[in-house]
C-alpha cells in the first residue's frame, strides 16, 4: 500500500501531466490514474480505522483520568477524616495528661495551631484592592455568534477550515 505522501505526490504528478497535455490522458497516465483511484480509497479506509482507534483510546484515557481523579479525591477525603481522628485523639490525650504531644520511637505527634484568612465566598464582596484579577480570555463562542449574525468586529474574523468526516 502506498503512503499518503506517495499518493499525494502521484496526484500532483497526474495533475501536472494533465495541465501539460492540455487535459488529454495518455494511456500510461490513464493507467497511473486508475492505480491511484484504486489505492486512495484503501488509504482512506486505513486512515479512518486509525482515527477510530485514536478516538477510542482517547475516550478510554479520559475515563481513566476521571477514575483516577475520583480515586485521588476519595483518598484526600479519607486523609482528612483520619487527620480529624488524630486531632480528636491528641485533644483527648491533652485533656487527660496535660501534654499536647505524643512521642514514640518511630514518630511524634502534636497539636499545632495555624492561622488562615477567611472571607466571603463571593469575590466581589472583597475590597477591590484585595481581589486578584484573572487573566482575561476571549469568548470565542460569543464572538462567533455575533459574526454569524452579521456584526463586524475589529480584528476578529470567522476562519473556515476543511476537515474530513467519516460515517
Amino acid at each position: 500500500m502506498a503512503t499518503t505522501y506517495e499518493l499525494t505526490m502521484q496526484a500532483s504528478d497526474l495533475l501536472a501531466h494533465l495541465e501539460d497535455s492540455g487535459g488529454e490522458l495518455t494511456p500510461e497516465a490513464e493507467a497511473s490514474l486508475d492505480a491511484w483511484l484504486e489505492a486512495a480509497p484503501d488509504k482512506l479506509g486505513g486512515i479512518r480505522a486509525v482515527l477510530a482507534r485514536f478516538k477510542a483510546d482517547a475516550a478510554l484515557l479520559k475515563a481513566e483520568a476521571r477514575r483516577l481523579t475520583d480515586r485521588a479525591r476519595a483518598l484526600g477525603n479519607a486523609e482528612q477524616r483520619l487527620k480529624g481522628c488524630a486531632v480528636l485523639l491528641l485533644e483527648a490525650h491533652e485533656e487527660l495528661t496535660g501534654e499536647a504531644k505524643v512521642k514514640r520511637a518511630d514518630f511524634s505527634a502534636w497539636l499545632a495551631t495555624t492561622k488562615s484568612v477567611s472571607g466571603p465566598d463571593n469575590v466581589w464582596e472583597w475590597p477591590a484592592h484585595l481581589r486578584v484579577e484573572q487573566d482575561p480570555r476571549p469568548n470565542k463562542k460569543a464572538a462567533g455568534l455575533l459574526l454569524k449574525a452579521g456584526e463586524e468586529l475589529d480584528g476578529i474574523t470567522l476562519v473556515e477550515t476543511r476537515g474530513v468526516r467519516f460515517r
